[in-house]
């Protein structure tokens, strides 16, 4: 077994040069204050004693101020990152949906960026503040940077997606509404909701295709929590609302003559 000697490891950290800055000079001064002259004695011993406590207030400064400069650089980054991670989310947390745009676009722009899962969420919730403001277009501009920074395996991922499918549908831009619920629907992880299928029916409807509306209607009504969005289709989509009610006209109809047809009452 070979032995090799143990190197002597530098101080990793400002707490271990510190105590160098205090070890070496004070070792030498002490050594050095038996072979000065007695008239600079007393000068060596003020320098000692004033010198110590300069760099013990130095360093309480630094603790108080800037206390992550006393870690191991390794850790420091993270630190950092981590500080400005929440003060970025607390700056998102106390925008108001109609403060400044530019501060609004600033802060979803850099917690987009950054792509991490949170800061992603961050995001998004942020620049859903912004729909049904007066900011024609924010919503759509804010939605589609987030999705160009976030990658497909983010949980939000699909989140988004969504969003600027409806920051799309503000904008009446029908085949890209179309284009984006589609995507979200052969999304594996991301279940295929009844708002989802209402949304791109009415895309359809708007794009004039009433049988492609009308098979998303049936998804979205076969789906459990159709009713509880069923004030939705009557507040925000009229017009599906009349072709709803239109195709359950002709179903009854249809269901009529196919009952006097064969003989029988229908129900």
């Amino acid at each position: 077994m070979e032995l090799r000697p143990k190197m002597i490891e530098l101080p990793r950290n400002a707490v271990g040069l510190i105590a160098l800055l205090l070890y070496l000079p004070d070792a030498f001064a002490a050594v050095a204050i038996g072979l000065v002259a007695a008239s600079l004695q007393s000068v060596l011993t003020w320098f000692i004693v004033g010198y110590s406590v300069f760099i013990a207030l130095a360093f309480f400064v630094t603790l108080w101020c800037r206390e992550f400069l006393l870690f191991d650089p390794s850790v420091q980054l993270r630190v950092v990152e981590s500080d400005e991670r929440l003060k970025l989310w607390r700056q998102a947390e106390m925008l108001q949906p109609d403060s400044n745009v530019l501060q609004i676009r600033s802060t979803v722009e850099r917690l987009a960026a950054s792509c991490d899962e949170l800061d992603t969420f961050q995001a998004i919730e942020l620049a859903r503040s912004q729909f049904g403001q007066d900011r024609p277009g924010l919503a759509y501009e804010l939605f589609a940077f987030i999705l160009k920074q976030t990658r497909e395996d983010n949980p939000y991922y699909a989140r988004a997606l969504a969003n600027k499918a409806y920051a799309a549908h503000e904008r009446r831009a029908w085949p890209e509404v179309q284009e984006l619920l589609l995507r979200l629907h052969a999304e594996a992880r991301c279940r295929f909701r009844a708002f989802h299928a209402i949304a791109l029916a009415h895309a359809y409807l708007q794009m004039g295709d009433s049988d492609a509306c009308t098979r998303w209607l049936a998804d979205a009504r076969a789906m459990p929590e159709f009713k509880k969005y069923l004030f939705r289709v009557r507040d925000n989509y009229p017009a599906l609302m009349n072709h709803l009610e239109e195709h359950e006209k002709e179903q009854v109809n249809r269901m009529s003559k196919n009952s006097v047809a064969s003989g029988r009452p229908a129900k």
